[in-house]
């Protein structure tokens, strides 16, 4: 996982570590201060994953607020 966690977080797509929970833990991976085991890596990915859902929708319902306020 670390050599994973290491490619991962030198991607461009990396949000860095105050984006969730599980960035902060994917690079401690890739630092080598953390492991983990199954049941925390599915805890990572679904923080990572929820964080991005919940900021993809505030994103969009800023856009819309924005088109409802440029309309009247």
């Amino acid at each position: 996982m670390q050599d994973l966690s290491k490619i991962l977080v030198a991607s461009p797509h990396y949000k860095g570590t105050k984006f969730s929970w599980g960035d902060k833990k994917i690079n401690e991976c890739a630092l080598e201060e953390f492991i983990g085991n199954t049941t925390n890596w599915v805890s990572i990915d679904t923080t990572h994953h929820m964080t991005h859902v919940v900021a993809e929708i505030r994103e969009f319902e800023l856009i819309i607020q924005n088109q409802r306020e440029h309309q009247n």
